[in-house]
């Protein structure tokens, strides 16, 4: 299985989607100045996106769910993102740093096993799925 990669601009931060995975997918982004970044790589990738807020999405729950924000966001954010995943979704969270990632892990406990899935310049990525 082909593994295609899109990226944020973010120095030391990439994240890989495996292009083969069924859409739709989500990605959040809290900056809209990245949006369109976002937005081209995943053209770009053959990868189908939606750039936004969490409650703002069309439609229930979605199979892959991918946030690049800072830790504390992602935190206030677990409940959402994790109604956001259907069951057995995958998730992948950044913009973590390494010393931050027991308490995002924490705070997605409820509904998610993460683990780090890559680290890099001090950031982590941490995967997971919902249960």
């Amino acid at each position: 299985m082909p593994t295609r990669r899109t990226h944020t601009q973010k120095p030391g931060l990439a994240i890989s989607i495996v292009g083969a995975l069924s859409p739709p997918i989500l990605r959040c982004r809290g900056c809209p100045g990245y949006r369109c970044v976002a937005d081209r790589n995943a053209r770009a990738n053959g990868v189908r996106a939606w750039f936004g807020a969490p409650d703002a999405l069309p439609g229930d729950a979605y199979t892959i769910v991918v946030a690049n924000i800072l830790a504390n966001p992602l935190i206030l954010l677990a409940p959402a993102l994790a109604r956001r995943t259907a069951a057995g979704g995958r998730i992948a969270l950044s913009g973590i740093l390494e010393s931050q990632a027991a308490e995002v892990r924490d705070a997605y406990a409820p509904w998610f096993k993460l683990a780090a899935w890559r680290a890099a310049e001090g950031w982590v990525l941490l995967a997971g799925e919902r249960g």
